[in-house]
């Protein structure tokens, strides 16, 4: 398994597609069931086959992932070839939280109150593993799936 079991609840709500994908693989119904209950252990492996081309094909739309912290915001492009990001850190006392949207009165207010310092941070990084296996660790550390296509270039050095 490359990525993880889908949860019931996943897998609930694309049944019509795993109906499909077990007729891809010439399983029955009647055949599912009987699996289930006589071997369990290749029912579960059809599950994880079955979790593994989903998850590759939502990982493959992913253009954009987000983390935030109270102190730091990072925002990483997946291209095909690699990995952009950028993003900014505050050093000092600042009295707003990078977790939650922050308004531009109170970031020039933090800027212009000397309270700290703001650092741009930006990186690449070609692939070391396959696209999605990597893309799928940043979700494991917590990045989020973002559609912030405009702070990204925000955030341009």
């Amino acid at each position: 398994m490359k990525y993880r079991r889908l949860t019931l609840e996943e897998l609930t709500a694309m049944q019509t597609e795993f109906v499909q994908f077990l007729a891809s693989q010439s399983i029955p119904a009647e055949d599912w069931e009987q699996m289930k209950d006589q071997d369990p252990k290749r029912a579960e492996q059809m599950i994880e086959v079955f979790s593994d081309i989903v998850l590759e094909k939502v990982l493959e739309k992913i253009d954009l992932l987000e983390m935030r912290q109270k102190d730091k915001l990072m925002i990483v492009k997946c291209n095909q070839e690699g990995l952009k990001m950028r993003g900014l850190q505050i050093e000092g006392n600042a009295d707003f939280d990078l977790s939650k949207s922050v308004s531009q009165e109170k970031m020039e207010a933090f800027l212009g109150g000397k309270k700290g310092k703001i650092q741009l941070l930006s990186g690449e990084k070609t692939y070391k593993l396959p696209r999605g296996e990597e893309v799928f660790g940043l979700l494991q550390q917590g990045y989020l799936i973002s559609k912030n296509q405009q702070l990204f270039e925000n955030l341009a050095m």
